[in-house]
């Protein structure tokens, strides 16, 4: 692949990550892998200046498109773009108009556009915990991509925000510099007298979860209020006394309201367990953020714990442990996948008949 051809397949990406007017993170970390895995930085590109190119509108798709030659290029060029729009979990109708936009640039015929098409519903699948069903969409690729897509959204599931990535491995060491004759050195800093603790990228964390919450309200209110008026006459000038009768011009009226109301609400959660995390970033205050993930798979089911947050290296106690409680930012996920996950969810003619007959 020439430079020109990774210059263009890099812009088009670049492209796809601005088409809605926001860059997410999960876009940024997709920008990235593409320019890793095109080897740009390797081949002379510089990506800065394309980032440029492509927020100042110097470089227009129609100019991205027309640096790849091969169809092969623009088949993963489009790929490439989808994926970049499906970072962060949803397709806005902004990426869409852009990939409409990106076809008609590339000309593809619809039997790529439609596996491509299908290859991002099955990640979609994926993303949910679902199962992914191959299908060879060279035959029918309409209806397989269709079908995809439509289960994806069936028994969709509220996200958690665990930061990502869940595992980080240690950075390299940095290049030895020129001796300042010190025995210390900042940068390979190991406390000798002291358990081993966390504190670079990579290193690993035991946290003890332990999360208890409790919560109720109750609300009472009433009202009542009464009121009554009474009025008669009893003489008016040129009339004689008494000509109206008892009772004849005399009114009366009452009024009564009354309103009672009575609220209550509980809500208790009790979540117990233990994972290792990896420090995944060391912030410029010292404070380290871990990511964890667990999965155990027994028979046709698996269990994946995944937690993420921010933790005070002082917080962390002997034996390199740490309390949930102590950690800022806490993210958890529990979740199953498989045979008893599914058997949980509504199937989609019982959730057919949820929408249309609600009652």
């Amino acid at each position: 692949m020439t430079l020109q051809e990774q210059r263009g397949m890099l812009a088009v990406a670049l492209m796809a990550a601005f088409a809605d007017g926001q860059k997410a993170d999960a876009e940024r970390e997709e920008i990235k892998r593409i320019a890793e895995s095109l080897g740009a930085q390797a081949a002379g590109l510089n990506v800065s200046v394309l980032l440029q190119d492509v927020l100042l509108k110097r470089v227009t798709l129609a100019q991205a498109v027309a640096d790849l030659k091969e169809p092969e290029h623009r088949q993963l060029a489009y790929e490439l773009a989808l994926g970049v729009c499906d970072a962060d979990g949803a397709q806005s109708p902004a990426e869409a108009k852009f990939l409409a936009a990106l076809k008609q640039q590339l000309g593809a015929d619809a039997g790529v556009n439609m596996q491509a098409d299908a290859l991002a519903a099955a990640r979609q699948l994926r993303a949910l915990g679902g199962h992914v069903l191959l299908i060879d969409t060279s035959v029918r690729p309409e209806p397989a991509a269709l079908a995809l897509a439509g289960c994806a959204q069936l028994n969709p599931r509220p996200p958690v925000d665990v930061a990502q990535p869940v595992e980080a491995r240690p950075q390299p060491a940095p290049p030895v510099g020129v001796s300042n004759g010190s025995i210390f050195q900042a940068n390979l800093y190991r406390p000798l007298f002291e358990d081993h603790r966390a504190r670079l990228v990579g290193d690993s964390l035991t946290v003890q979860i332990s999360e208890k919450v409790s919560a109720s309200q109750k609300s009472t209110s009433s009202i009542d209020k009464t009121g009554g008026i009474n009025a008669s006459i009893s003489a008016l000038p040129g009339f004689a006394p008494n000509s109206f009768g008892a009772g004849r011009a005399a009114a009366t009226g009452s009024a009564a309201n009354a309103f009672s109301g009575k609220g209550s609400t509980e809500n208790t959660n009790d979540f117990s367990g233990t994972i290792t995390a990896n420090v995944i970033e060391v912030l410029a205050n010292g404070h380290l953020l871990i990511a964890g993930e667990k999965q155990i798979g027994v028979n046709h089911n698996v269990d994946v714990l995944r937690f993420s947050g921010q933790v005070d290296p002082r917080a962390i106690q002997p034996g390199n442990t740490v309390a949930s409680a102590q950690i800022a930012n806490v993210r958890i996920e529990h979740r199953g996948r498989g045979a008893q996950a599914d058997a949980q969810g509504i199937g989609w003619l019982g959730r057919f008949f949820l929408n249309v007959l609600p009652l």
